[in-house]
Order: C-alpha cells, then structure tokens, then sequence
C-alpha cells in the first residue's frame, strides 16, 4: 500500500520512459511474487493472481501458481539501511497523521511547518535524507528539529490515586509533590523507555510503573502534539491566506478528480473544465494555482460555459461553493 501511494506519479506520468517502466516493474514482480508466496494458504486467489499476470502474457509459463516453483530469496537485493530509515520515517510519518487527525485539519489543507523532537544525529540525518516523505505525505512546507516540548504543549504527571491510594497511602502526596517538582517530559521519557520511574520522596524511594502514573500532554494554542517515548512531533496548525489558498487550490483537484471517476472518464482522458458560481476565494485560488490545478486534472481547456453534455456537479470546498463541469475531449 505504502509503495503504491508512494508511486502514483510514476505510474500516472504521460511518458513511457524508463522511470515508468520501473515502476511497472517493480509492481508486477512484487505482485507475481505474492501470488507465489501466498499460493499454499489462498489457493483460489494467489491462481487467479498468477493466472492473469503470468499466463495472459506468457504462454510458455506454468497453467497454474500450484506448478510454478516457490520464490526463493535474493539477500543480495536487500538493502538493510533503506528498510530501516523507511520504517523511521514512516513511524514519524504516522505520528503526523496522528496529530492532523486530532486537529481536525484534512491533509489536503498544507501547514507551514512540523517540528520534530527527540532525535539522535542518526535519526535526524534519516529525517534528511528522506524529507520528501514527509512533506509530500504530511503536506507541510517546513521540517523543524528541537529538544525542548515545553513551547508545544505542557507536560504534567501525576499519580494515579486509586491505585497508588490504598498501595502507600498519606506516602502518594510526597509522590505528587515529586512529580510535580520534576521535569515533566524528562520524567515521561524516562517511564515510557523504562517502563518504570524510580522516585525519591521524603527520604523514600518508589518505583512507579506506567498504570500508576497519570500522564496528561495538553497542546498550547496552535499546535498539536503527538509524543511517542522519546521522540515528538508538533503540527503547525496557524493558516496564513497562502495556505488557505492553496487548501482550496488542492479541494479543487479532489473534486474535479472524483467527478472524472463519476463521469466514467478513462484514467488518460483530456478534458475541458468550467467553474461558475465560484465564490471570491474560490475564483482567487483557482487563479493562484491555475497551473496545478489544470496538470493534475489534465485539464487542457478552461471554458466559460459549458456544454449540455457536460457532467456537471455543484460543490462545497471547505466553507467555500463553486459549480464545476468536465467534459471528455
């Protein structure tokens, strides 16, 4: 799923070159290869898998995936690095979406920036290395690192009184007072990569596990945090009116795009397209992104008016309305 998001403008770019057959490639091994894989526990799938990907192209292959011979590994393909920087990135990719969902932000409105803490040199250089990721997949403009959670969001612990109560009784608010008095995100670190807390209080010393803390994380006022352990990220969620713009610009896309899929249009069709009734900053926006907009939709005429066959739809971006038609050319 990861590899087929991540390939879409491979796939769906206009040139037959070498980079698109790659990619193609690339799928059609991987997919064959499950099918083969997979052929002793889904019999009836991996066949018709096998049979439409091998046996329509090759007459001279096997009739079935159950007489073909099992896949056997190639370590020297393997690319151990790669996989690892990729299951990083992907994490922090995740804790991401994780934070826009909580914000209520769609993905297709871009951010200014997510700040990333708690990295080693190694994970930072990770981070680097594949920001593409990042910035296609979060949709944001800037990738920042820091150590200090405290100017995103506030950390408390505090003990959780119906367990710890009746365990050290009148001891648990030394423990409140220790936990309070200490550095909050240091403390949460070190209980989450531990999985305990070791706390001296009045001269006594206690050991908490994770069930007997209580561990609130509360965003200050335009961001939104999501912390994993160590390492945590902050979304920037303060929208400027370029941004805003180009949210409306990328609403556009999706709409034109799925009125293509409604209209049963083929996948390569050109079309022509006509927006009326657009709101001003509907209108502004689609000037501002004209470009993007007419590329990704290939889009190769704006008309004013359109014709009787054209399939058209009234729509909602956001809080904004416009009229939109699409006509095959």
């Amino acid at each position: 799923n990861w590899y087929v998001r991540r390939t879409r403008d491979r796939f769906w770019g206009a040139e037959a070159g070498p980079d698109k057959q790659a990619a193609y490639a690339t799928l059609y091994e991987v997919l064959v290869t499950v099918a083969k894989l997979a052929a002793p526990f889904v019999p009836f799938l991996a066949d018709e898998l096998y049979r439409n990907l091998v046996c329509s192209l090759d007459p001279e292959a096997p009739l079935s995936v159950h007489l073909a011979g099992y896949p056997v590994a190639d370590a020297s393909l393997k690319d151990s690095q790669l996989e690892t920087d990729m299951t990083f990135i992907r994490d922090v990719i995740s804790m991401g979406h994780a934070a826009r969902n909580r914000s209520g932000i769609k993905t297709r409105q871009p951010l200014a920036e997510i700040t990333i803490g708690g990295l080693s040199d190694a994970e930072k250089a990770t981070v680097n290395r594949l920001a593409e990721l990042v910035y296609d997949e979060l949709n944001v403009k800037e990738i920042v690192f820091t150590e200090d959670m405290n100017a995103f969001a506030q950390v408390t612990l505090k003990p959780n009184f119906k367990v710890l109560g009746p365990k050290y009784g009148k001891g648990v608010q030394t423990i409140a007072k220790a936990l309070a008095a200490g550095d909050a995100v240091a403390l949460k670190t070190t209980l989450e990569a531990e999985g305990s807390l070791q706390i001296e209080a009045s001269g006594e010393s206690y050991t908490l596990k994770p069930s007997e803390v209580d561990v609130q994380t509360q965003n200050r006022e335009g961001f939104f945090v999501e912390v994993d352990a160590r390492k945590f990220v902050a979304l920037s969620t303060e929208l400027t009116h370029e941004l805003i713009l180009e949210g409306l610009a990328r609403e556009l896309v999706n709409k034109i795009q799925n009125m293509r899929k409604d209209a049963d249009f083929n996948v390569s069709d050109r079309i022509k397209l006509s927006l009326t009734d657009a709101s001003p900053l509907v209108a502004e926006a689609f000037q501002a992104h004209r470009d993007y907009i007419l590329s990704e939709t290939l889009t190769i005429a704006v008309i004013d008016t359109p014709s009787k066959k054209a399939f058209t739809v009234a729509q909602k971006l956001n809080d904004e309305s416009a009229t939109l038609s699409v006509e095959q050319i």
